[in-house]
């Protein structure tokens, strides 16, 4: 009643209202940020670590374990899960609920640093992340053309993906189904015996050969300028060339006890587009950015891209997740809007006046 005595009474007043509540709407509404779903914060994080060449037995005693011992004293565990398989471990940490997963990923964190040096030498640094159902592409592209697959995921790498980079909003830029470069050195058993060299003592000559680091500074009155030792393979032959040292012998040269040659790495993903093959990429958003928005970003940036690739190269849009929300958005507006038709044609009925 107090509505419908104030809007006859002072129908200015209740105008001057009703325009307030629709100019913060449409604020509201252009500054809304879109998503498929809400951000939910899932009690789970997992420690995924790598161990190259390692069987399921193994990963589970020296990774594993430990790693299970070392996480089950944080407050606030409710349960956790592990999967030890060859050449890598998967702990699942489930916490309750009430549990500020920030933190309970930051704790995780500090338990497994903890424990680093407990852990084998050739294990790569664990991996701790939340579970985030919103760390899925919104995006996926794929870029073919008539060329090798080593040259597409050469301009993939090097041009697309530095480019992509600079688009706000993007987290990552996953690469998939692509040729990778790999020299690869195959060593001869039975010349190692022959000059009594150890596989361990190949391996330490091309370490100590191939080196890339900082060795100081020089000062010079008020100036300081870094040194760095640049020691880097350039070229498959100057590896071939490298010597190798053999006590109480002539240092060899690597190619005298191995096979040198340039190819491609393993290839264990794969990506097809209309029945071709072609190199995929991922593009995952940030947690707070807009689908929406980043998608048309970049749609725009894939166009200037286009310029600065060869005209047989192209780049698809295989998946696009922005379509469905951006049609699921146009029919809420559609919804609405036939709403407020029905709404006034119903009053007009009742009421027989405008």
């Amino acid at each position: 009643m107090f509505l419908s005595k104030l809007s006859v009474n002072k129908p200015v007043l209740a105008a001057v209202i009703i325009l307030f509540f629709v100019v913060l709407g449409l604020y509201s509404y252009l500054d809304l940020s879109v998503d498929l779903f809400p951000e939910i914060d899932i009690p789970y994080v997992t420690v995924q670590t790598i161990y190259p060449g390692a069987g399921p037995a193994e990963i589970e005693t020296l990774i594993s374990k430990p790693i299970e011992e070392a996480v089950g004293s944080i407050n606030g565990v409710e349960t956790i899960i592990s999967s030890s398989v060859e050449g890598a471990s998967i702990v699942v940490v489930e916490f309750q609920l009430e549990i500020d997963i920030d933190i309970a990923a930051m704790d995780v964190k500090d338990k497994v640093d903890g424990i680093i040096g407990d852990l084998p030498d050739d294990v790569e640094k664990p991996v701790i992340m939340k579970l985030d159902i919103g760390a899925q592409p919104i995006m996926n592209l794929a870029v073919h053309g008539p060329r090798p697959l080593n040259e597409i995921y050469e301009l993939t790498d090097d041009v697309i993906k530095p480019e992509l980079s600079k688009v706000a909003g993007l987290a990552s830029i996953n690469i998939v189904g692509g040729k990778e470069r790999e020299i690869l050195i195959a060593v001869q058993r039975d010349k190692l015996k022959a000059h009594n060299i150890s596989i361990t003592d190949v391996i330490g000559g091309i370490a100590g050969a191939n080196l890339d680091m900082p060795s100081g500074h020089i000062t010079e009155k008020w100036q300081e300028f870094p040194v760095r030792v640049t020691g880097e393979f350039e070229s498959v032959e100057e590896i071939s060339k490298m010597k190798i040292l053999v006590q109480d012998h002539e240092p060899l040269r690597l190619e005298d006890i191995a096979d040198i040659v340039d190819t491609f790495a393993e290839q264990r993903d794969w990506a097809r587009y209309n029945d071709k093959t072609s190199v995929g990429i991922g593009l995952v958003k940030r947690s707070d950015a807009n689908v929406v928005k980043v998608a048309e970003e970049v749609k725009k940036e894939l166009k200037a891209i286009e310029k600065m690739l060869p005209p047989d190269v192209e780049i698809s849009i295989a998946e696009d997740e922005s379509k469905f929300i951006k049609n699921s958005i146009n029919e809420v507006i559609n919804n609405m809007i036939i709403g407020i038709l029905l709404t006034a044609l119903v009053l007009f009925i009742f009421l027989h006046d405008w």
